[in-house]
């Protein structure tokens, strides 16, 4: 990610061309072309440290979600095995502390049915 900056696009330009012309021994604004370099290093440095923080952070990322990948297999199959475990399978308290809602504490997802006919107007009144 670029963090723009009229400032600093600006004072890259202005170092490009005091350089390109080959005029670094001309003085303007009271600043050689030097002490122009040096002032506006720290701005430089930022962004560079900038940037190299945002690339551990892809880095470190990429590694969350390579170890998040073999985590989810490792829960899969440990959740499989508590399922059909004889002692602690899908009723059973330590099913509950996994984070799980025992089978025989489940809604069972019978709803009761609506009529799906619309409602009608009281009969015997008039308009």
């Amino acid at each position: 990610m670029i963090i723009k900056s009229y400032p600093f696009e600006r004072a890259t330009l202005i170092k490009e061309a005091w350089q390109n012309s080959q005029i670094t021994g001309v003085a303007f604004g009271g600043l050689t072309y030097e002490q122009f370099c040096s002032g506006i290093a720290p701005s430089y440095d930022t962004r560079a440290d900038y940037a190299q923080t945002l690339n551990i952070g892809v880095g470190q990322r990429q590694a969350i979600d390579n170890a998040d990948e073999t985590t989810a297999d490792l829960v899969q199959r440990a959740s499989d095995g508590v399922k059909s475990h004889p002692d602690y399978g899908i009723n059973s308290p330590f099913y509950r502390q996994c984070g799980y809602v025992p089978k025989n504490q489940r809604k069972s997802g019978n709803t009761r049915g609506g009529t799906s006919e619309p409602d009608l107007p009281p009969t015997g009144s008039l308009n």
